[in-house]
């Protein structure tokens, strides 16, 4: 009877354990900090010493295991690199399965009139490392190898596998020269599988920024081709026909190098614009009445509206976030009037108050029926969101054929 409780209360041990480690795994914590959690659960239920987690090098094909993160045992003590194939972690990765070395001192004891070699025996639940030092052992490997059978009797080696991949080892370290059996490897698997699944969520996290990197490249992209490229092709086919103009038509030389000038400040304007989405710095320490003014030059070459920005008062630091909304509130009604007002003019309006600051952007078009507006559209929520995140007010003046006008207010609290 007492066996079965002790059996019972080992099983709800172990069942509590992995929950805290799915919980771990799934928590969004670092992924070192993730993988030295698994090594301490294992440790303390398996009545290990310490344990280490060695990857595979990032290089495709590399032969190489590195340590990755330790528990109970410091870096510097334990072989840093591990040679796939080789005692006993490599042997683990190599073989897709369990090993161990029952006895570390053993393992290490080698004839002097023989070369070294390594012994393997093959065991029901795992590969037997009867020794473990092999010709690409260096002396410095071999001395910390001597370090840690000073201090540690066994160790047991298990895979990192995930869908068919595999990312390391799992190495445990034992006290006492011992064996090892079927119930104790499956366990010490439990605890790999997590660690793999750290891994390969971080992995996936990692793959899945860069796809979102790439997707912004492309849309930056796209953004330089629709609007430079066509603002400078404009500005191109204008060039080709001056000669011409002067000639034939010389009154109609001023408008067109009006024209020009336009379009290629617009284009450098754009380009300038574009810059700011590359380079997220150069959005914060820019002014923000110059960034307004990129906007303005950019939208005017784009959409042959007669933009104008004008500034009231004296301009002050303001905190970035601030900054950086203004700045997207204003590229987005820029942006509205571009696709929807049909505007001939439009006009953005900073005014630097005392204690508060206002920005206006008002346009001539054809104007919009705010009821028609279903509550939750795209564009004008997400004005609203950025205006609510800074504590700025938002109001859209607006009728069917009267223009349309967005105010911003940002009280400065520090006034």
């Amino acid at each position: 009877m007492r066996g079965l409780r002790a059996e019972l209360e080992q099983r709800v041990q172990v069942a509590e354990t992995l929950r805290r480690l799915v919980m771990t795994v799934n928590s969004g914590r670092a992924l070192d900090e993730i993988l030295t959690s698994v090594l301490a659960e294992a440790v303390q239920l398996l009545g290990c010493t310490a344990g280490v987690l060695y990857m595979a090098d990032g290089e495709q094909d590399s032969p190489w295991l590195t340590t990755r993160a330790s528990y109970g045992v410091a870096l510097e003590e334990v072989p840093t690199r591990q040679r796939i194939g080789s005692p006993i972690s490599g042997l683990a990765v190599s073989h897709r399965r369990a090993a161990a070395c029952p006895d570390l001192l053993a393992g290490l004891e080698i004839p002097p009139d023989q070369r070294p070699v390594v012994v393997l025996e093959d065991t029901p639940n795992y590969i037997r490392c009867v020794k473990v030092v092999d010709e690409f052992d260096t002396p410095e490997s071999l001395a910390r190898i001597r370090h840690v059978a000073e201090h540690h009797g066994a160790i047991l080696s298990v895979p990192l596998i995930v869908r068919d991949s595999v990312y390391g080892a799992l190495t445990m370290f034992y006290p006492l020269p011992r064996e090892f059996g079927g119930d104790e490897i499956r366990l010490t698997l439990a605890f790999a599988d997590q660690a793999a699944l750290a891994i390969e969520n971080a992995r996936l996290h990692e793959q899945a920024q860069q796809a979102a990197a790439q997707e912004e490249r492309n849309r930056l992209a796209r953004e330089l081709h629709d609007a430079v490229t066509q603002t400078l092709f404009s500005a191109s086919l204008i060039a080709d026909v001056l000669p011409t103009l002067s000639e034939h038509q010389p009154e109609e030389l001023a408008p067109r190098l009006e024209d020009l000038r336009r379009l290629t400040r617009g284009a450098l304007a754009e380009m300038r614009t574009l810059l700011f989405e590359l380079r997220p710095t150069a959005l914060k320490e820019t002014p923000l009445a110059d960034l307004l003014r990129q906007l303005v030059e950019a939208s005017m070459a784009r959409d042959a509206v007669n933009n104008r920005l004008t500034v009231q008062g004296e301009a002050r630091t303001i905190p970035t976030d601030v900054k950086v909304a203004l700045y997207r509130l204003a590229q987005e009604a820029l942006n509205n009037i571009s696709k929807h007002a049909r505007a001939r003019n439009a006009e953005v309006r900073l005014v630097w108050a005392r204690e508060h600051l206002c920005l206006e952007i008002a346009d001539d078009g054809r104007g919009f029926d705010p009821a028609a507006i279903p509550p939750g559209h795209l564009g004008i929520g997400f004005m609203n969101e950025r205006a609510a995140a800074i504590s700025a007010s938002l109001r859209i003046d607006t009728a069917r054929d009267t223009g349309t006008t967005v105010t911003i207010r940002w009280p400065d609290g520090r006034c």
